[in-house]
């Protein structure tokens, strides 16, 4: 079941306990345990039988700069040798759909209790994004490879 992307008011409503926002407790490709499936639901249930005394809920957001692939022609043309245009191009309409993108809401939600040294929770992707955008630039020129793999020499 997917979750409509979250805010920490309207977790607070589900619980009897504490929520708060932290900041940096997973880094940007990190999560909590996630539980069952992934629903309000099914933290609130695990919360209850642990006997959670808080929830914790994290924020991500991504700054454009990150997301943005930049590669030199002579790498291109190494990388992906006659195909090398064509893979200008999809760079160059990934970076534009970066720059067009307005970056200011965050791109994903945990919110987890700690149970036993270990979070527990839910993570839940702000739809606003394409999760297209959402990718390493390194891993954009792997995913281009494998489309193009045949430009590989």
């Amino acid at each position: 079941m997917e979750q409509t992307f979250l805010v920490t008011e309207a977790i607070a409503e589900q619980f009897d306990i504490p929520v708060h926002e932290v900041s940096e407790a997973f880094d940007e490709f990190e999560a909590p345990i996630i539980l069952g499936g992934n629903t309000v639901e099914d933290l609130k249930a695990f919360a209850d039988d642990v006997g959670s005394k808080v929830v914790l809920v994290q924020y991500d957001y991504t700054d454009e700069d990150e997301l943005y692939v930049d590669v030199s022609d002579e790498a291109l043309e190494g990388l992906f040798g006659d195909k090398a245009d064509e893979a200008r191009e999809r760079i160059f309409e990934h970076n534009t759909a970066i720059l067009d993108e307005d970056w200011e809401a965050p791109y994903a939600m945990s919110a987890f209790v700690m149970y036993e040294g270990s979070a527990f929770g839910i993570r839940v992707f702000n739809d606003v994004y394409d999760g297209d955008l959402l990718v390493d630039p390194d891993d954009f020129i792997v995913y281009l490879l494998d489309e193009f793999d045949d430009g590989l020499e």
